[in-house]
């Protein structure tokens, strides 16, 4: 049956991005398969799409194929998901992970199960705040007893660069210390499988390389292990770099829905029902619009999404607040006014 709602899209931020309208809306239906090799692995399909005009009061879309009930045979075996993105960009504005179902209005006036987006300003991540948030977890040690003493990015033009230092015990080669480094793309994650809401970045790791540092034999036995060591470090130590950049992203994104709408006591982290997501990432020397100077650093567009208010479920309405997933009359007038004055930076940056 046709799938029909409405989306909501509001944003203080409107340079540097392909394509400023229209929103491409999505029903991606997914299906758990099993691999030749025994692996389960997700099979989406795009079963319709539809264009919808960007507009903070709210566009209604319908999707003739999309169906908002449960598909046979039912989860974990098939699921149904929306994804929202800007035309042009290489990531969504909005995904909502893996449903039973679609959320259905109850009428054409009922918002409180619309789509609902908040993109925030380009917020600017520093290699001294990714390299703060992981001294503090060092020295670490890793599976086989590897210990990780040092580690730190480096932030490149298109890229980092994370290096790490440590040492790993062998019985018969005695302490191998080792160096390792890998360079790593920053890229909006558009995979619609994922487990809570920061998932919102993918590295992809290209020149990694690791030698011996330790005075011990370089013999064939130790550069294996130190091809061993080379997949342990990076399965743990480039996570925490990823982490740091979204907790960071969380952390500006919740500011900046904050500043911008004046509440005051929220829920202090994105709540399930909120998605973030990476719309754009530049790496290196960035201007984020004509008016504003160059920044260095990792430049990330984020967006909040919804069914029903981002700003509700960020800071919950004070007594005789909108409750709806409409945006309030007073952030359409200012949303009016922001689209003709010059950029100014948020919190943030």
């Amino acid at each position: 049956m046709p799938y029909a709602n409405c989306v909501y899209f509001f944003t203080i931020e409107s340079f540097n991005i392909p394509g400023a309208s229209p929103l491409k809306v999505r029903q991606v239906e997914a299906t758990r398969q099993v691999t030749g090799g025994g692996d389960l692995v997700w099979l989406e399909i795009v079963n319709d799409e539809a264009d919808v005009p960007l507009s903070v009061q709210g566009t209604p879309f319908t999707l003739p194929l999309g169906s908002a009930t449960p598909f046979a045979p039912p989860p974990p075996s098939r699921y149904v998901g929306l994804t929202v993105s800007r035309t042009g960009a290489p990531g969504p504005v909005y995904r909502s992970g893996y449903l039973n179902t679609l959320p259905v209005p109850s009428s054409p006036e009922d918002t409180t199960v619309a789509v609902d987006v908040f993109e925030a300003r380009w917020q600017l991540v520093t290699a001294q705040q990714i390299n703060n948030s992981i001294s503090p977890l060092l020295p670490m040690t890793l599976k086989g007893n590897i210990k990780i003493t040092d580690a730190s990015v480096k932030i490149e033009e298109g890229h980092i660069t994370l290096r790490a230092e440590g040492t790993k015990p062998e019985a018969l080669l005695g302490l191998i210390g080792f160096k390792y480094a890998v360079n790593l793309r920053v890229v909006p994650e558009t995979e619609m499988d994922f487990a809570g809401s920061q998932n919102v970045l993918r590295f992809l790791p290209f020149g990694a390389t690791i030698e011996l540092t330790s005075s011990g034999p370089s013999i064939p036995e130790t550069q294996v292990i130190l091809k061993l060591i080379e997949g342990v470090v990076a399965a743990t130590v480039t996570p925490q770099v990823r982490s740091s950049l979204e907790s960071a992203a969380t952390a500006a994104v919740y500011a900046a829905v904050g500043a911008f709408t004046g509440r005051t006591g929220g829920v202090g982290t994105i709540p399930p029902s909120v998605t973030l997501t990476t719309e754009r990432a530049q790496v290196g020397t960035f201007r984020p619009n004509p008016s504003d100077p160059e920044t260095f650093g990792v430049h990330l567009l984020l967006a909040a999404g919804t069914f029903g208010s981002v700003i509700n479920a960020l800071y919950p309405a004070r007594p005789g607040g909108s409750g709806s997933g409409c945006m309030p009359a007073a952030l359409v007038r200012l949303a009016a006014l922001i689209s003709r004055q010059p950029y100014q930076r948020g919190k943030g940056h």
